[in-house]
Parts: C-alpha cells; structure tokens; sequence
C-alpha cells in the first residue's frame, strides 16, 4: 500500500560545481557529496551556501573530504592558499558560519605521502592525510539566507 507520509525521492546530481542548486529553498531532509570543499575553477563556499539553502531546518548533511595533518607542510600551503579543506579546522569554520554544525566525522581512510605518483597533494612525503566523512545537522536558518531563491532557470 502507497504511503504519501514514506515518499521518498532520491536523485543523483552532477552538478556544475559553479552553479546554484536547482532547488527550492528548504525543500530537502539530505544532501550528500565527496570532495565539495575541492572546487577547482568555483567557489566551495557558494555550493555550501546553495547546499545551505536548500536543506529544511534540521536537515543533514553528509560529505566526504580529504584533510590533511594540521602541522603538515601541506595543509600549511593550502591554509595559504585559503583552501577551505586544508585541515578539518579550516572546513568547519565556514559551515559554522553559515549555521551548520559538525555532528560527528569518521576517519574513512588514512595515510601519508601522495596516494598515486601523479597526485599533487600532499606536498611532503611524510605528510599525513585522510579521507574523512563529515556528518553536518542544519540549525536555524541563517538570517542572511532566510528568504533567499535560487536564481538558476529550472526548466
């Protein structure tokens, strides 16, 4: 038997990570991504904001990111750099200030030095890095964001 109250809608994007979310404001429980923090020609902090955006209050957040060792020769350069995923520190101060906060994170993988020998990152061969899963919970509703549409066309 069809139960409204259980509808579920599960969609999979892939999305233009310099674009807003064809999404109506508060409209959904979830949203999940690997390497959003890692935006090569975008902005991160403006996918959160959408990601922000379209999340109902108390909604959930899951992504995962690749960190690195706060006192590493890496996450020096990236902190420089103002790369949002240098250290777990450094990603958590943005969401917080757009009224999201870190539930928990879960190491998924760890290691050190580069992963394949054409990876950029880390920088140092000792450098220490893991893949970490980050649980993010939606509070109350950003004043700035509160209202906002996306302007994208939704066709």
């Amino acid at each position: 038997m069809w139960r409204p109250y259980m509808q579920t809608l599960f969609a999979f994007l892939d999305i233009d990570l310099g674009a807003t979310l064809c999404l109506r404001d508060a409209s959904l429980e979830a949203f999940t991504g690997v390497a959003v923090a890692n935006v090569k020609d975008g902005d991160p902090h403006s996918l959160l904001r959408e990601v922000h955006r379209s999340l109902k209050r108390g909604g959930r957040a899951v992504f995962q990111e690749m960190f690195f060792a706060p006192q590493s020769e890496t996450a020096a350069w990236l902190s420089r750099q103002g790369n949002m995923y240098a250290s777990l520190s450094t990603y958590a101060d943005p969401l917080r200030s757009l009224g999201m906060r870190t539930a928990r994170t879960r190491e998924a993988v760890t290691g050190r030095g580069k992963i394949g020998a054409r990876d950029g990152l880390p920088l140092g061969a000792s450098d220490e890095w893991s893949k970490t899963v980050v649980f993010l919970r939606v509070g109350n509703r950003h004043r700035s964001l509160a209202g906002q549409r996306s302007q994208a066309m939704c066709g």
